[in-house]
């Protein structure tokens, strides 16, 4: 049974602090920031953990203690996603509602860029890891590509039938992958706008989408439940499982490749081994929907968060 080691409260924020010694399924903290969590991502240097919530509000915790470092509740309508620059000064959000995509200081809370355009919520959002050019996916079936230090609008992709819910960009900034609810995956070549392939998911809409470190593979979910790797330079499926037993919505590479995790409708989150999507561990914290996951830059922490209004933390055991 796992052993309470404290409970306190910050303001309005429950913060309960677990360990459960010698499982495999270990707790370290969980902490509420009282509303749906949509998107999160660790900073760079991993001191930091961004959380975007359905009230508009974005949250910097310091996740260590569960309390929030600083909060943003300037934004337009529930935050969907976000994205750290790769020397962690600036987030990048994708808001419901106000149409726009945002870029804020994360020292100050700033808003430093307004991503005006789409029309529809902006559903998705990708920093590129070289810090040029930032990406937004909309209701408006557009994947706009803007340029990250002005915000100047330099194309318009097109193709997608549907809202583009998922948006990730190569570890080397080369490639643009968009998923959408028309059951697609784009490949984009980020400098000209060139589509280079597109991956057929079909069944369902794809609603999340992430690069494998080396780039190699792109991980997939989807509303059938299924989680796919897939093989970008052949644009070909590699492996698929049906997982969750409901729709999912988050998936993210850990940061040495090795392993693979998922959150689902199902309140489940899941661990994979890569490639070979052999499940390793079901986590059951949750008793909500699971929108957003997300591994700590040394690769030995995972976030969750959804509809329970709970971030969860969680030591992973080797």
């Amino acid at each position: 049974m796992p052993k309470l080691m404290r409970v306190i409260m910050v303001s309005s924020f429950l913060v309960s602090m677990l360990v459960i010694s010698g499982t495999p399924q270990a707790v370290f903290q969980i902490f509420s920031p009282q509303s749906t969590v949509f998107s999160m991502e660790f900073s760079p240097d991993g001191k930091l953990l961004a959380t975007g919530q359905g009230n508009g509000t974005i949250f910097f915790w310091d996740w260590t203690t569960g309390q929030p470092v600083r909060v943003v509740s300037e934004t337009m309508g529930t935050v969907f996603a976000l994205s750290f620059s790769a020397d962690g000064q600036r987030l990048l959000t994708a808001n419901g509602d106000g149409q726009v995509g945002a870029v804020w200081d994360v020292q100050t809370g700033r808003q430093l860029l307004n991503l005006e355009g789409h029309v529809g919520w902006v559903h998705s959002a990708a920093y590129s890891p070289d810090g040029k050019f930032l990406v937004t996916g909309a209701e408006d079936k557009t994947v706009r590509v803007w340029d990250a230090a002005d915000g100047r609008l330099l194309r318009v992709l097109t193709g997608h039938r549907s809202t583009v819910f998922a948006l990730a960009i190569s570890p080397d900034s080369q490639i643009i992958a968009s998923g959408g609810g028309d059951g697609e995956i784009r490949l984009w070549e980020a400098q000209t706008g060139a589509l280079l392939g597109v991956l057929p998911v079909r069944i369902a809409a794809v609603f999340s989408v992430h690069f494998s470190p080396d780039g190699k593979l792109l991980a997939s979910t989807s509303g059938d439940g299924v989680v796919r790797l897939w093989d970008v330079a052949e644009r070909r499926l590699v492996t698929a499982v049906a997982g969750h037993r409901h729709r999912t919505h988050a998936v993210r590479f850990s940061p040495d490749g090795k392993k693979l995790a998922s959150g689902s409708m199902d309140w489940k989150v899941k661990l994979w081994e890569v490639p070979t999507l052999t499940e390793l561990k079901t986590f059951t914290e949750h008793v909500e929907f699971v929108l957003a996951v997300a591994f700590s830059p040394d690769g030995r922490f995972l976030a969750s968060g959804g509809g329970d209004f709970k971030v969860v933390v969680r030591e992973l055991q080797d």
